[in-house]
């Protein structure tokens, strides 16, 4: 649409153009032009842009412009960014200054940032001003928009602050004062976008400004509660601000401010990035915004994964956290959905194999960026005394010389064969193992561990005769260092089984007795698995997931008819830094123990009628019990994977991790369920009918398991 001016042009230049964009704002338009007709300094215009306004707004600025000659309107078909451009266009005024047209400023705000852009000569004067409620119209009480306590006393510029320049003041162009010449100079534009159009525009203004000053003015007066701004509409358009914040980091590696700066972009992507995730109010949006951030785009900004002392502030530690969970939460979930067994697109042989005849077992080794243990691992199975075997390596993706290391030691041995894939995780590693195994057993060695030498020898000699679903045995774990050793200590026998079981077992008695002892440890390299009883019962390793052993070794004992144990130390677990054990946790590790707890209650149910009342209730319990106590110490920016739960999913998460449920409780709970066992039995009966169809619920089996250890104590106490 063609700009029109109407009347009211003002005579001669101005000191200060205020530009005002206008759309649908005839509530608050009144307001906002009043502001600027009170100011104490006379000497402005007023550039409103009238951009498509179907409501009275141009009736309003119309009237308005009769009785001011300073006001001059000119219409326009955009957006906020656009308008605002327009308004630059038609400026006349030394000085720059926006409003939105719902915002109001204080009387002395043009007198007092104009005095000090006169007498300091500056490109931006910073000041600040505080939130406005529409609902209640009362003040916020925290000042904000600017951080005095950050910004230099007197004039400065980015080289006086060059890692916290961002911080000190708001995205937004509304507290600021710009000398005009210095826009045009950098030829600086918003962005045309319906959200975030100011961020790049501000935060490159800050960045290339010379003089810099900022003053503890409380001016602004932002409203907020409208129920209608770009703010409570920024779901439809959700990666307006990525887009912001990526011509931002153009404009710095333009102007060769990049590498001055880059402390400042990353500390106002982050918080910028975690402002919006928590806002945005939509699912479909956020999925949206996590793809983005998972994307080589950002991860090229290289901002994840630091140690804190990395970082400006701990806040932004704590943002860039908060992201990486919330992208793991998401690759988790999309690996969910995909086949757990079988083979990815990206899997490929690199190393065959040369096999003497059928190997009685295939040794499955998933390397992950293990270089500096890998070749200690392959060399315990090299040196097995019993020679009939295959050693499988599946690189997941390493991003150092594992996939080498591999392939050095499969030139000395030829029953190693070499598999890569792209990055799929732990399980999909081990399927993919299983997959292609050629042994009639399956047994599993972490890349960062040991076999001890007669363990395949054993196991063939355990096998022979009574051909077993499984065969168990112990594991010694040995420390990396003394400070490791000291840290946790409960590890050092944690692996060896104190009971006896010798014969034959249907794998859920052994499960139960185990279990019963203090015996169950579910890690799945602690038993050989017949490779046909794996494929014919469909077991395999939840993708996506960590402590993912759980609900395969507990879905593998359920289905196993024969098992036996042997009590041998076969295996040598090693406890050493960042591994799963020591790290930190996060909520990758509660969400894993959640969905074995869910995978674990689909398979006790569907074997209830063999199971119910024994100790096979118990597992599923104890790691539920695990992920309540995990996600209860986790940190909030820990919990940026919720985000991108489903809302039902989320709400069932977050019920199933809601009360701790800890031994002792259970323990007085038990002493009134004697007392109470006779009525509860009644009420029980009475509502098994009506409960039916409840029974067929995930939240209703994830109770079970909660008050399962109480019932098996009421049970003996009643006998």
């Amino acid at each position: 649409m063609q700009n029109e001016s109407s009347v009211g042009d003002s005579l001669g230049s101005p000191l200060v153009s205020v530009i005002v964009p206008v759309r649908n704002a005839g509530l608050y338009l009144d307001e906002c032009i009043d502001s600027i007709e009170k100011q104490t300094m006379s000497d402005w215009e007023l550039v409103a842009i009238n951009d498509s306004s179907t409501d009275n707004s141009l009736e309003i600025l119309e009237r308005r412009a009769v009785l001011d000659s300073r006001i001059s309107i000119y219409q326009h078909c955009g957006n906020a960014g656009t308008a605002r451009n327009e308004g630059m266009d038609h400026a006349a005024g030394k000085y720059f200054i926006f409003l939105d047209a719902d915002d109001f400023f204080e009387p002395e705000m043009l007198q007092e940032a104009v005095s000090r852009a006169e007498e300091h000569v500056t490109d931006i004067v910073m000041f600040g001003g505080r939130r406005y409620d529409n609902q209640t119209g009362e003040l916020f009480e925290n000042f904000d928009f600017l951080r005095m306590h950050l910004a230099p006393s007197g004039v400065f510029s980015r080289s006086d602050v060059p890692e916290t320049l961002f911080r000190i003041t708001y995205p937004g162009p509304c507290t600021k004062l710009f000398r005009a010449d210095f826009i045009r100079q950098h030829g600086l534009r918003f962005q045309s976008l319906t959200n975030a159009e100011d961020l790049s525009f501000t935060l490159s203004a800050v960045a290339l400004a010379e003089r810099l000053l900022a003053f503890g003015g409380d001016y602004l007066r932002y409203r907020v509660n409208t129920g209608k701004s770009t703010e409570d509409t920024k779901k439809k358009d959700p990666l307006c601000f990525l887009e912001a914040l990526f011509q931002l980091q153009e404009t710095l590696e333009e102007k060769d401010l990049w590498p001055e700066l880059k402390k400042a972009f990353g500390e106002q992507f982050l918080s910028t990035v975690r402002y919006n995730l928590d806002t945005v109010g939509d699912y479909g949006a956020l999925v949206e915004i996590i793809n983005v951030l998972a994307s080589d785009r950002c991860a090229g900004l290289e901002l994840y994964g630091h140690e804190q002392d990395w970082y400006v502030t701990k806040y932004g530690y704590e943002c860039s956290r908060y992201i990486e969970s919330a992208i793991a939460q998401l690759k988790t979930q999309s690996m969910e959905h995909e086949r757990p067994l079988g083979l990815d697109a990206s899997f490929r042989c690199v190393k065959p194999a040369q096999l003497d005849g059928s190997p009685f077992a295939s040794i499955v080794v998933p390397v992950f960026d293990t270089e500096d243990y890998l070749g200690e691992a392959l060399d315990s199975l090299s040196g097995q005394t019993f020679n009939a075997i295959e050693i499988i390596c599946v690189d997941d993706g390493s991003r150092d010389n594992s996939l080498l290391v591999a392939l050095e030691r499969a030139e000395n041995d030829p029953r190693i064969s070499v598999y890569s894939q792209r990055n799929l995780g732990l399980s999909r590693a081990r399927n993919a193992g299983i997959e292609v195994a050629a042994g009639e057993y399956v047994v599993f060695l972490d890349s960062d561990d040991l076999l001890e030498d007669r363990a395949c020898e054993l196991l063939h000699a355990a096998a022979r005769g009574n051909a077993p679903d499984m065969i168990m045995f112990n594991a010694q774990a040995f420390y990396e260092n003394d400070a490791l050793s000291e840290r946790y200590p409960g590890y050092k026998d944690y692996y060896l089984r104190s009971g006896e079981y010798g014969g034959v077992y249907k794998g859920s008695d052994l499960l139960c007795e185990m279990v019963e002892n203090d015996d169950y440890r579910p890690a799945a390299w602690l038993s050989a698995a017949r490779r046909d009883f794996l494929r014919s019962n469909e077991i395999g390793f939840h993708p996506g997931i960590l402590h993912e052993d759980n609900a395969f070794s507990y879905q593998a004992l359920v289905a196993a008819r024969a098992v036996v144990f042997i009590d041998e130390i076969l295996y040598k677990r090693r406890i050493r830094q960042d591994s799963i054990v020591t790290r930190d946790k996060t909520f990758a590790h509660v969400y894993g123990y959640y969905a074995c707890c869910l995978d674990m209650t689909e398979v006790f149910f569907a074997a209830r009628k063999e199971l119910e009342g024994t100790f096979a209730s118990t597992p599923p319990f104890l790691v539920l019990h695990c992920a309540r106590k995990d996600f209860g110490s986790l940190p909030e920016y820990e919990k940026g994977g919720l985000l991108v739960m489903r809302p039902a999913d989320s709400k069932a998460f977050l019920k199933a991790m809601d009360v701790e449920q800890s031994f002792d409780r259970q323990k007085k709970a038990a002493e009134s369920a004697r007392r109470r066992a006779n009525d509860l039995e009644r009420k029980l009966k009475k509502a098994e009918a009506a409960n039916k169809r409840l029974k067929n619920s995930r939240s209703y089996k994830i109770g079970r398991f909660a008050t399962a250890p109480l019932r098996l104590v009421k049970r003996k106490l009643a006998k």
